[in-house]
Protein backbone atom coordinates (compact mmCIF):
# COMPACT_ATOMS: atom_id res chain seq x y z
CA UNK A 1 0.00 0.00 0.00
CA UNK A 2 2.96 2.13 0.81
CA UNK A 3 4.41 2.01 -1.69
CA UNK A 4 1.35 2.76 -4.32
CA UNK A 5 0.73 5.91 -2.58
CA UNK A 6 4.51 6.68 -3.53
CA UNK A 7 3.35 6.11 -7.11
CA UNK A 8 0.67 8.06 -7.14
CA UNK A 9 2.27 10.97 -5.88
CA UNK A 10 5.07 10.44 -8.50
CA UNK A 11 2.82 10.55 -11.14
CA UNK A 12 1.10 13.57 -9.89
CA UNK A 13 3.86 15.63 -9.49
CA UNK A 14 4.25 14.62 -12.86
CA UNK A 15 0.94 15.66 -13.95
CA UNK A 16 1.61 19.00 -12.29
CA UNK A 17 4.67 19.85 -13.66
CA UNK A 18 3.81 19.36 -17.24
CA UNK A 19 0.43 21.81 -16.91
CA UNK A 20 2.34 24.28 -14.58
CA UNK A 21 3.85 25.85 -18.04
CA UNK A 22 1.02 25.27 -20.77
CA UNK A 23 0.11 28.02 -22.57
CA UNK A 24 -3.00 29.71 -20.83
CA UNK A 25 -5.15 29.50 -24.33
CA UNK A 26 -8.64 28.41 -24.02
CA UNK A 27 -10.04 25.72 -25.97
CA UNK A 28 -12.26 28.40 -27.84
CA UNK A 29 -9.96 31.50 -28.21
CA UNK A 30 -8.41 32.27 -31.41
CA UNK A 31 -5.04 34.17 -32.14
CA UNK A 32 -5.55 37.19 -34.21
CA UNK A 33 -3.38 37.22 -37.41
CA UNK A 34 -1.51 39.92 -38.24
CA UNK A 35 -1.84 42.11 -40.88
CA UNK A 36 0.86 44.14 -42.98
CA UNK A 37 0.10 46.90 -45.11
CA UNK A 38 1.85 48.79 -47.38
CA UNK A 39 0.58 52.29 -47.53
CA UNK A 40 0.90 55.42 -49.60
CA UNK A 41 -0.28 58.59 -47.61
CA UNK A 42 -0.41 62.14 -48.77
CA UNK A 43 2.84 61.95 -50.85
CA UNK A 44 4.38 59.89 -47.41
CA UNK A 45 4.86 56.07 -47.03
CA UNK A 46 4.47 54.10 -44.06
CA UNK A 47 3.82 50.61 -43.13
CA UNK A 48 1.17 49.43 -40.53
CA UNK A 49 1.37 45.98 -38.09
CA UNK A 50 -2.29 45.98 -37.96
CA UNK A 51 -3.19 48.86 -35.20
CA UNK A 52 1.05 49.78 -35.10
CA UNK A 53 2.12 52.41 -37.62
CA UNK A 54 6.13 52.69 -38.56
CA UNK A 55 7.23 55.72 -40.73
CA UNK A 56 9.22 55.66 -43.57
CA UNK A 57 9.85 58.55 -45.49
CA UNK A 58 8.41 60.65 -48.41
CA UNK A 59 8.41 58.28 -50.98
CA UNK A 60 5.96 55.73 -52.50
CA UNK A 61 6.21 52.23 -51.51
CA UNK A 62 4.74 49.35 -54.02
CA UNK A 63 4.83 46.22 -51.49
CA UNK A 64 5.65 44.18 -48.39
CA UNK A 65 6.98 41.10 -47.70
CA UNK A 66 7.36 39.15 -44.59
CA UNK A 67 10.60 37.03 -43.99
CA UNK A 68 10.58 34.97 -40.34
CA UNK A 69 9.80 38.64 -38.46
CA UNK A 70 11.33 40.75 -40.32
CA UNK A 71 9.25 43.22 -42.36
CA UNK A 72 10.93 44.23 -46.25
CA UNK A 73 9.22 47.21 -48.02
CA UNK A 74 9.95 48.32 -51.47
CA UNK A 75 9.21 51.88 -53.73
CA UNK A 76 10.97 54.65 -54.77
CA UNK A 77 11.74 57.87 -53.65
CA UNK A 78 12.37 61.70 -55.92
CA UNK A 79 15.36 62.89 -55.32
CA UNK A 80 17.32 66.04 -56.72
CA UNK A 81 20.28 65.14 -58.72
CA UNK A 82 21.96 67.51 -61.26
CA UNK A 83 19.16 70.12 -61.00
CA UNK A 84 17.10 67.39 -61.91
CA UNK A 85 14.18 65.04 -59.92
CA UNK A 86 14.80 61.11 -60.43
CA UNK A 87 13.51 58.19 -59.24
CA UNK A 88 15.52 56.55 -56.60
CA UNK A 89 14.62 53.11 -55.71
CA UNK A 90 14.36 51.96 -52.42
CA UNK A 91 14.01 48.91 -49.79
CA UNK A 92 13.19 49.38 -46.35
CA UNK A 93 14.11 46.17 -43.52
CA UNK A 94 11.66 46.67 -40.32
CA UNK A 95 11.70 50.19 -41.53
CA UNK A 96 15.32 50.94 -41.92
CA UNK A 97 16.49 52.11 -45.39
CA UNK A 98 18.98 49.94 -47.49
CA UNK A 99 20.37 51.30 -50.51
CA UNK A 100 19.74 49.64 -53.89
CA UNK A 101 23.48 49.27 -55.85
CA UNK A 102 22.28 52.32 -58.05
CA UNK A 103 23.77 51.19 -61.39
CA UNK A 104 20.82 53.22 -63.27
CA UNK A 105 20.83 56.69 -62.71
CA UNK A 106 17.07 56.20 -62.10
CA UNK A 107 15.19 53.55 -60.87
CA UNK A 108 11.58 51.68 -59.16
CA UNK A 109 11.39 48.90 -56.82
CA UNK A 110 7.59 47.60 -57.73
CA UNK A 111 7.82 44.11 -55.92
CA UNK A 112 9.96 41.44 -53.49
CA UNK A 113 10.11 37.83 -52.76
CA UNK A 114 12.54 36.03 -51.13
CA UNK A 115 14.41 32.43 -52.27
CA UNK A 116 16.31 31.15 -48.93
CA UNK A 117 18.45 34.30 -47.46
CA UNK A 118 18.60 35.81 -50.78
CA UNK A 119 15.89 38.84 -51.71
CA UNK A 120 15.02 39.85 -55.16
CA UNK A 121 13.49 42.99 -56.06
CA UNK A 122 11.35 43.28 -59.51
CA UNK A 123 11.85 46.78 -61.12
CA UNK A 124 13.15 48.93 -63.92
CA UNK A 125 15.64 51.79 -64.33
CA UNK A 126 16.80 54.19 -66.86
CA UNK A 127 21.07 54.97 -66.96
CA UNK A 128 20.32 56.83 -70.35
CA UNK A 129 18.67 55.83 -73.02
CA UNK A 130 15.23 53.48 -72.57
CA UNK A 131 13.86 51.97 -69.34
CA UNK A 132 15.39 48.97 -68.53
CA UNK A 133 13.27 46.21 -66.37
CA UNK A 134 15.71 45.04 -63.92
CA UNK A 135 15.42 42.66 -60.90
CA UNK A 136 17.81 43.46 -57.55
CA UNK A 137 19.39 39.96 -55.80
CA UNK A 138 20.56 41.07 -52.56
CA UNK A 139 20.71 45.10 -53.92
CA UNK A 140 22.70 44.16 -57.25
CA UNK A 141 21.28 44.70 -59.93
CA UNK A 142 20.39 42.64 -62.87
CA UNK A 143 18.91 43.76 -66.15
CA UNK A 144 16.83 41.41 -67.57
CA UNK A 145 16.93 40.77 -71.46
CA UNK A 146 14.94 42.71 -73.84
CA UNK A 147 14.93 44.73 -77.18
CA UNK A 148 17.63 47.34 -77.08
CA UNK A 149 15.27 49.80 -78.17
CA UNK A 150 12.16 48.97 -76.47
CA UNK A 151 11.51 50.44 -72.77
CA UNK A 152 10.53 47.37 -70.78
CA UNK A 153 9.19 47.31 -67.07
CA UNK A 154 9.32 44.22 -64.33
CA UNK A 155 6.30 44.52 -62.41
CA UNK A 156 6.05 41.48 -60.56
CA UNK A 157 8.55 38.19 -58.78
CA UNK A 158 8.11 35.38 -56.97
CA UNK A 159 10.14 32.42 -56.21
CA UNK A 160 10.05 28.71 -56.17
CA UNK A 161 12.96 26.97 -54.53
CA UNK A 162 16.13 28.50 -56.25
CA UNK A 163 13.90 29.76 -59.65
CA UNK A 164 13.11 33.31 -59.79
CA UNK A 165 9.55 34.61 -61.86
CA UNK A 166 9.50 37.77 -63.06
CA UNK A 167 6.78 39.69 -65.05
CA UNK A 168 5.93 43.15 -67.03
CA UNK A 169 5.94 44.77 -70.01
CA UNK A 170 7.79 46.27 -72.73
CA UNK A 171 6.45 49.68 -74.31
CA UNK A 172 7.16 50.83 -77.81
CA UNK A 173 5.66 53.21 -80.23
CA UNK A 174 3.98 52.63 -84.01
CA UNK A 175 3.79 55.53 -85.87
CA UNK A 176 1.22 57.71 -83.10
CA UNK A 177 0.47 54.84 -80.94
CA UNK A 178 2.83 53.17 -77.99
CA UNK A 179 1.92 49.66 -77.74
CA UNK A 180 2.58 47.70 -74.39
CA UNK A 181 3.19 43.77 -74.47
CA UNK A 182 3.23 41.69 -71.34
CA UNK A 183 6.75 40.39 -70.57
CA UNK A 184 7.44 36.90 -68.54
CA UNK A 185 10.81 35.92 -67.34
CA UNK A 186 12.39 32.93 -65.87
CA UNK A 187 15.35 33.01 -64.31
CA UNK A 188 16.82 35.88 -66.50
CA UNK A 189 15.63 33.91 -69.57
CA UNK A 190 12.92 35.49 -71.63
CA UNK A 191 9.55 33.74 -72.61
CA UNK A 192 7.17 34.59 -74.92
CA UNK A 193 3.59 35.13 -73.14
CA UNK A 194 1.14 34.93 -75.36
CA UNK A 195 -1.51 37.56 -76.20
CA UNK A 196 -4.43 38.05 -78.72
CA UNK A 197 -4.89 41.59 -78.13
CA UNK A 198 -2.62 44.40 -79.28
CA UNK A 199 -1.92 45.20 -75.87
CA UNK A 200 -1.28 43.31 -72.49
CA UNK A 201 0.28 44.01 -69.37
CA UNK A 202 1.43 41.51 -66.93
CA UNK A 203 0.47 42.51 -63.28
CA UNK A 204 1.19 39.22 -61.18
CA UNK A 205 2.52 35.72 -61.07
CA UNK A 206 2.91 32.45 -58.82
CA UNK A 207 3.87 29.06 -59.04
CA UNK A 208 2.37 25.74 -57.67
CA UNK A 209 4.15 23.00 -58.67
CA UNK A 210 4.69 22.57 -62.46
CA UNK A 211 2.06 25.67 -62.86
CA UNK A 212 2.87 28.96 -63.76
CA UNK A 213 -0.22 31.44 -63.06
CA UNK A 214 0.35 35.19 -64.54
CA UNK A 215 -2.17 37.53 -64.43
CA UNK A 216 -2.73 41.20 -66.23
CA UNK A 217 -4.69 42.98 -68.49
CA UNK A 218 -5.80 42.77 -72.31
CA UNK A 219 -6.84 45.84 -74.34
CA UNK A 220 -6.69 47.37 -78.24
CA UNK A 221 -4.89 50.41 -78.82
CA UNK A 222 -7.97 52.84 -78.35
CA UNK A 223 -8.28 51.48 -75.19
CA UNK A 224 -11.92 51.57 -75.37
CA UNK A 225 -12.11 48.51 -73.79
CA UNK A 226 -10.10 45.75 -71.74
CA UNK A 227 -10.21 42.42 -70.26
CA UNK A 228 -8.32 41.03 -67.01
CA UNK A 229 -6.66 37.60 -68.15
CA UNK A 230 -4.77 35.25 -66.32
CA UNK A 231 -2.44 33.13 -68.26
CA UNK A 232 -2.01 29.01 -67.09
CA UNK A 233 1.18 27.77 -68.20
CA UNK A 234 1.48 30.55 -70.96
CA UNK A 235 -2.80 29.95 -72.30
CA UNK A 236 -4.61 33.06 -71.73
CA UNK A 237 -7.98 32.95 -69.77
CA UNK A 238 -10.50 36.01 -70.16
CA UNK A 239 -11.40 36.50 -66.30
CA UNK A 240 -13.89 39.58 -67.53
CA UNK A 241 -17.50 39.58 -68.67
CA UNK A 242 -18.22 43.21 -69.63
CA UNK A 243 -16.78 44.41 -72.61
CA UNK A 244 -15.87 48.35 -70.92
CA UNK A 245 -12.92 47.95 -68.02
CA UNK A 246 -11.00 45.39 -66.48
CA UNK A 247 -7.91 44.54 -64.86
CA UNK A 248 -6.51 42.15 -62.94
CA UNK A 249 -4.18 43.52 -60.29
CA UNK A 250 -3.14 40.18 -57.53
CA UNK A 251 -2.70 36.94 -57.49
CA UNK A 252 -2.77 34.53 -54.17
CA UNK A 253 -2.80 30.86 -54.40
CA UNK A 254 -4.27 28.98 -51.49
CA UNK A 255 -4.06 24.99 -51.47
CA UNK A 256 -5.50 24.13 -54.99
CA UNK A 257 -8.11 27.52 -55.23
CA UNK A 258 -6.58 30.14 -57.49
CA UNK A 259 -7.67 34.19 -56.39
CA UNK A 260 -7.34 37.31 -58.04
CA UNK A 261 -7.96 40.16 -57.52
CA UNK A 262 -8.97 43.72 -60.01
CA UNK A 263 -11.52 45.84 -60.90
CA UNK A 264 -14.45 45.68 -63.57
CA UNK A 265 -16.55 47.75 -64.78
CA UNK A 266 -20.85 47.51 -65.40
CA UNK A 267 -22.23 46.71 -68.52
CA UNK A 268 -23.20 50.38 -68.50
CA UNK A 269 -19.55 51.19 -67.97
CA UNK A 270 -20.64 53.71 -65.38
CA UNK A 271 -19.65 51.94 -62.19
CA UNK A 272 -16.16 50.16 -61.33
CA UNK A 273 -16.35 47.89 -58.82
CA UNK A 274 -13.60 45.54 -56.76
CA UNK A 275 -13.32 41.86 -58.26
CA UNK A 276 -12.39 38.89 -56.53
CA UNK A 277 -11.79 35.88 -59.15
CA UNK A 278 -12.02 32.62 -57.75
CA UNK A 279 -10.90 29.78 -59.98
CA UNK A 280 -12.33 31.62 -62.79
CA UNK A 281 -15.77 32.80 -60.74
CA UNK A 282 -16.24 36.42 -60.38
CA UNK A 283 -17.88 38.29 -57.18
CA UNK A 284 -17.66 41.72 -55.63
CA UNK A 285 -15.60 42.41 -52.61
CA UNK A 286 -18.21 44.30 -51.00
CA UNK A 287 -22.07 44.31 -51.57
CA UNK A 288 -23.21 48.08 -51.72
CA UNK A 289 -23.32 48.78 -55.89
CA UNK A 290 -24.47 52.06 -55.42
CA UNK A 291 -20.61 53.45 -54.94
CA UNK A 292 -17.60 52.80 -57.27
CA UNK A 293 -14.76 50.79 -55.47
CA UNK A 294 -11.06 48.72 -56.58
CA UNK A 295 -9.08 46.50 -55.25
CA UNK A 296 -5.34 46.55 -55.36
CA UNK A 297 -4.14 43.08 -53.86
CA UNK A 298 -5.46 39.81 -52.28
CA UNK A 299 -3.95 37.64 -49.38
CA UNK A 300 -5.74 34.91 -47.98
CA UNK A 301 -5.23 32.95 -44.39
CA UNK A 302 -7.04 30.25 -43.08
CA UNK A 303 -9.92 30.84 -45.30
CA UNK A 304 -10.04 34.30 -44.65
CA UNK A 305 -9.48 36.99 -47.72
CA UNK A 306 -8.17 39.65 -47.02
CA UNK A 307 -8.56 42.80 -49.65
CA UNK A 308 -7.36 46.24 -49.36
CA UNK A 309 -8.24 48.85 -52.14
CA UNK A 310 -10.00 51.79 -52.25
CA UNK A 311 -13.80 53.79 -52.68
CA UNK A 312 -13.77 55.91 -55.37
CA UNK A 313 -15.91 58.59 -53.93
CA UNK A 314 -15.64 60.59 -57.61
CA UNK A 315 -14.71 63.56 -57.91
CA UNK A 316 -14.10 64.49 -54.44
CA UNK A 317 -12.12 61.80 -52.81
CA UNK A 318 -10.26 58.35 -52.90
CA UNK A 319 -10.96 56.36 -49.74
CA UNK A 320 -8.31 54.07 -49.01
CA UNK A 321 -10.34 50.39 -47.44
CA UNK A 322 -9.51 46.79 -46.00
CA UNK A 323 -11.70 44.25 -46.58
CA UNK A 324 -12.01 41.32 -44.75
CA UNK A 325 -14.44 38.68 -46.01
CA UNK A 326 -16.19 41.61 -47.72
CA UNK A 327 -16.17 43.39 -44.32
CA UNK A 328 -14.75 46.39 -44.22
CA UNK A 329 -11.61 46.46 -41.21
CA UNK A 330 -12.37 50.09 -39.82
CA UNK A 331 -9.90 50.23 -37.11
CA UNK A 332 -7.09 50.65 -39.74
CA UNK A 333 -7.30 54.67 -40.01
CA UNK A 334 -8.89 57.10 -38.51
CA UNK A 335 -9.25 59.48 -41.39
CA UNK A 336 -7.94 57.53 -44.26
CA UNK A 337 -9.11 59.95 -47.63
CA UNK A 338 -5.79 60.48 -49.45
CA UNK A 339 -3.81 57.11 -48.81
CA UNK A 340 -3.87 53.99 -50.60
CA UNK A 341 -2.88 50.63 -49.71
CA UNK A 342 -1.03 49.03 -52.31
CA UNK A 343 -0.09 45.81 -50.58
CA UNK A 344 -0.96 43.64 -47.97
CA UNK A 345 0.31 40.30 -46.26
CA UNK A 346 -0.75 38.29 -43.69
CA UNK A 347 0.64 36.11 -40.83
Amino acid sequence: MKSSKILFAFFLLILISCTKGDPKIQPNETIKPKVYLAVNENSFASYWINDIKTNLNKAVINDINVLNNDVYTVGFQNVLSNGNLVNVAKLWKNGQEINLNIAPSSAVANSIAFAGTNYYIAGYGNNGGADRAIIWKNGLPIELPSDTDKNTYSTAITTQGTDVYVVGYEKYQVGNDFIKKAKYWKNELEIELPSQAENSIANGIKVAGTNVYIIGQEYPTNNSSSKAVIWKNLVATTLSNTNFYANAKSIFIDGQDVYVAGIESDSQNAHLFAKIWKNGTASNVISDISTSSDANAIFVLNNDIYVVGSLLNYPSNVVAKLWKNGQEIKDVFSDPIGTSFNAIFVK
